[in-house]
């Protein structure tokens, strides 16, 4: 390392990936070791100073690299922290084989529920609930409590209100018996709207929902995903040793987004770190869209207070606020709208623009219709792809391209727009996932699995699909024979009364199209070449049904191997087949 110039760390710069760290980086990234909390903008390189401030804490102060803890929203954002900081590692040549400990929020705190559970009455083997389980759970519960006066009926609402009700409970750790007392106090005031006082008396049933729900996770020995957070906080709040002992393990924290964490989480950091603690939190309040999960960006803005220096002097936050992904006229509208928020609610400093960003672009475009407004993003993705931007900049790729939209329903045409130019989409979240072809097919072939009627429009696009080739003429005589066997079966019902057979509801009495596969020989007229398809086509049926009994990821990787899905994608010269490749791996 330069003696002259400590920014020359080859750890910090490989952190960096080459580039040497600008002044307002640097006085992120050397900060001393004590609570800080950085204000870092959008395309700032967070994660970038996040490792490089790893680096610069192992070279200079006595740590292995195990006794540092990040802690990130998601998976992906953990990986890409890590990445960088084994890069840094390789540069420092440390020998200790270790790596920097990344966790999750959730994850870390269910480290220390499965550690130290039995101090909070939580069994080592205390399974996660799925979301299923939890319904099943609240609507077991709800046979057994009084009846509901307020609220109308016992249905999947009154479910779906107590589960979010006990979320909230958890994130924000407050008690049922707080919550009781408020809809008191609201339904004893005079002169208010009839509105406030139902949806209080409601609360006060819901309490009493969850509070069955409550008790019912403890006697299955099962916690849910709230409780992962609470009863971690249980454990560090109510034990002063597993404290000792995780603040000697972890003598340097870093939070990433804490803009979304919520009240438990914040209390959870506050027990693990203590007053004084070396622990360093990047967010931006600007970019607080979360409200999931009780999410409150005030943890970012009053970081100061909840952690508390040693001297007990206040402090303020240090900004990144060079943008190194947008030009000026971008960052210019963003900062103009963010100016519109109290300043007190948005610390930070206005984004600038890294001088090789070059100026950008912003339009506006009114259109007749939808089919024109995605025509005109899919034309320019199209003229954008493999142009410069800006000199020195490398020509754009598809993976460089974005599209926002505002709703799910908004995903279908624009999807055809950009496949009907061939261009590669990989679609993020599983809303829009679901309506790209390749994770269609998937789904068609599951709902194909199963002999219910409702099942018959999806086992009719794969028979007419480029795999099976089934001539609508042959396949409407199998409908034709499902179609006379309805019949049969619904005279039979009626004790063959015509009359009363006609009258049956179709979802009664219902033959499933898959069912025909079954009965090949007895369908006439059918050509040849259709019987051998459809006879072959039945055995994979058969066979994947046999499978329908394992876990649902391990059907659908069944699935995409004996249909041959992922084969067809591999062979493909379409330039789109890499990103469908990505969506079904998704």
């Amino acid at each position: 390392m330069s003696a002259l110039d400590p920014r020359d760390s080859a750890a910090i710069r490989a952190a960096l990936k080459g580039f040497k760290p600008s002044d307002e980086q640097w006085k992120a990234i050397s900060h001393p070791l004590e609570p800080l909390y950085l204000v870092a903008g959008a395309g700032s390189g967070k994660t970038a100073v996040m490792a490089a401030r790893i680096a610069w804490a192992l070279e200079n102060h006595p740590f292995s690299p195990s006794q540092v803890l990040g802690l990130t929203f998601t998976n992906k954002a953990a990986a890409e922290l890590l990445e960088r900081v084994r890069l840094a590692l390789a540069e420092i040549h440390d020998e200790s084989g270790e790596d920097v400990s990344v966790y999750t929020y959730n994850a870390f705190a269910a480290q220390i529920v499965r550690d130290f559970g039995v101090l909070v009455n939580v069994e080592p083997g205390a399974g996660l609930l799925t979301e299923a389980q939890q319904w099943q759970l609240v609507l077991s519960c709800i046979d057994d409590l009084p009846p509901f006066e307020s609220l109308e009926v016992r249905s999947a609402y009154i479910v779906r209100w107590t589960l979010q009700l006990a979320g909230s409970v958890a994130d924000h750790m407050c008690s049922l018996s707080d919550i009781e007392a408020a809809s008191d106090r609201i339904m004893s005031l005079q002169k208010v709207d009839e509105k406030v006082l139902q949806t209080a008396a409601e609360r006060k049933e819901l309490v009493r929902a969850v509070a069955a729900y409550v008790s019912a996770k403890q006697k299955a020995q099962r916690i849910d995903f709230g409780d992962q957070i609470t009863k971690a906080v249980e454990i560090l709040e109510g034990n002063d040793e597993v404290c000792r002992g995780y603040r000697q393990r972890y003598p340097f924290v870093l939070l990433d987004e804490y803009q979304d964490t919520n009240v438990a989480q914040r209390r959870m950091l506050q027990a693990l770190i203590g007053p004084g603690g070396a622990v360093t939190a990047v967010g931006d309040a600007r970019q607080a869209i979360f409200a999931w999960r009780g999410a409150t960006m005030f943890n970012l803005i009053n970081f100061a207070s909840d952690f508390p220096r040693s001297d007990g002097v206040s402090y303020d936050p240090v900004s990144l606020s060079e943008n190194y992904r947008s030009g000026s006229n971008i960052l210019e509208v963003a900062n103009h709208i963010v100016n519109e928020i109290d300043a007190s609610r948005r610390p930070g400093e206005p984004l600038s623009a890294h001088e090789s960003n070059g100026k950008g672009s912003v339009a506006l475009g009114l259109f007749s219709d939808e089919n024109a407004e995605c025509a005109w993003i899919a034309g320019e993705c199209e003229a954008l792809h493999d142009t410069v931007t800006f000199d020195k900049r490398d020509p754009v790729q598809w993976k460089d391209i974005a599209i926002l939209v505002r709703r799910k329903a908004a995903m279908d045409m624009l999807l055809q727009a950009l496949e009907e130019k061939e261009i590669p989409v990989e679609v993020i979240g599983l809303g829009g996932l679901l309506k790209t072809p390749e994770v269609i097919e998937i789904v068609a072939w599951l709902r194909a699995l199963e002999t219910k009627p409702a099942a018959n429009r999806w086992l009719g696009r794969i028979l007419l699909g480029p795999r099976w080739r089934i001539n609508y003429r042959d396949l409407s005589l199998l409908a034709r024979w499902a179609a006379s066997q309805n019949h049969q079966l619904r005279l039979s019902l009626a004790g063959g009364d015509e009359e009363a057979a006609r009258d049956l509801e179709p979802g009664d009495v219902g033959f499933a199209l898959v069912e025909a596969l079954d009965h090949l020989d007895e369908i006439e007229h059918l050509s040849d070449e259709a019987r051998r398809r459809l006879a072959a086509f039945a055995k994979q049926v058969g066979a994947l049904r046999r499978k329908s009994s394992a876990p649902l990821l391990e059907l659908v990787q069944e699935i995409i191997r004996q249909t041959g899905i992922l084969d067809a994608l591999e062979s493909s010269l379409s330039r789109t087949a890499g990103a469908a490749k990505q969506n079904i791996s998704n």
